[in-house]
């Protein structure tokens, strides 16, 4: 005779919030440079470099709105938001050539790939991830 173990209804998988995103720009505008450019990187998949942009920005923006953490929570997720964002925005200046413009030292030559300068000493690309 089998035995029935009850299910202890303490331990229950969590919800999951799922969304579903497919993007597919032309392969002549900017969009699709972009995607392109996404689709052939070496070090993160397009799936991951997407979320771990989004995140940079958006976390920040829901964990405010939930009300749902202390204030020291929400201000170390903003300094690690604003230290991420201001690394992008010096690869930005010096792709572009604008570090003068922006008051941003040059101390990596402009014509260094992005993804040799976000190399670790592995040469592994650097995550950027928030909890």
């Amino acid at each position: 005779m089998n035995e029935q173990v009850p299910k202890d209804e303490s331990i229950q998988k969590p919800k999951q919030v799922s969304i579903n995103f497919r993007w597919q720009p032309c392969e002549t505008t900017d969009d699709g440079l972009l995607a392109k450019y996404i689709k052939a990187s070496r070090f993160l998949t397009p799936k991951d470099q997407m979320i771990q942009t989004t995140r940079i920005f958006w976390l920040t923006v829901a964990v405010w709105q939930s009300g749902d953490y202390e204030q020291e929570e929400l201000e170390e997720l903003g300094r690690c938001s604003i230290r991420e964002l201001q690394q992008q925005i010096e690869r930005i200046a010096r792709i572009t050539n604008l570090t003068d413009e922006f008051n941003l030292s040059s101390s990596v030559d402009n014509n260094q790939s992005i993804s040799d300068e976000d190399e670790d000493d592995d040469g592994e690309m650097e995550d950027f991830e928030m909890s």
